[in-house]
């Protein structure tokens, strides 16, 4: 799906006034690689037993068409993004999954990636904890860059801190040029 696609896909769960900073799906690289290719040779193999035996081809026929479903689903099922406020999933053909957790609430961002993943399609699994909480909530998997798009949480999330930290100042009766100026962390 194209970065337009998502971006059109998640403006209807936008709040008023938030923005997206960053849609993105499980990468193509990933899929290419771990999935298409499996699912072609299997293909072909399946094409070729036909012409030897029948029942052998078409059963690995249905093993081929069994392994272009997951590709389908994760290509066009599969969305995250990151926003200005929020960091969202959403994933499901039937039952549909959205979680979100709010930037301030984020505690740890993991990052786990393969060896294979890592070496030849520059993808890896982010998963997100947020305070309150003892396990991950978010999961963003066989995304490309893992960890660009940490740094890119991590961006977003202090910035929202020091927005809400300047807005409490601003209501407790400080003005712009009382408030101590903070080093910033990128």
């Amino acid at each position: 799906m194209s970065h337009y696609r998502h971006q059109k896909y998640w403006q209807r769960f936008l709040l008023p006034g938030e923005s997206i900073v960053f849609c993105f799906g499980v990468s193509g690289a990933y899929l290419i690689l771990f999935w298409m290719i499996p699912a072609m040779v299997m293909t072909a193999l399946a094409i070729y037993s036909v012409f030897i035996n029948v029942i052998l081809g078409f059963l690995l026929g249905i093993v081929a068409v069994s392994v272009y479903l997951p590709i389908l689903y994760r290509r066009y099922f599969v969305h995250y993004a990151i926003t200005d406020r929020r960091v969202m999933t959403r994933e499901g053909l039937l039952h549909k999954t959205f979680v979100t957790a709010d930037l301030p609430s984020v505690t740890d961002v993991t990052i786990d990636e393969s060896f294979l993943e890592r070496v030849l399609t520059g993808t890896g699994i982010v998963g997100i904890n947020t305070a309150g909480s003892n396990r991950v909530e978010l999961h963003f998997d066989h995304v490309k860059r893992p960890f660009a798009l940490r740094k890119e949480i991590y961006r977003n999330q202090y910035k929202v801190i020091e927005e809400r930290k300047l807005m409490s100042l601003q209501k407790n009766g400080y003005s712009e040029e009382q408030v101590p100026v903070q080093p910033q962390i990128l």
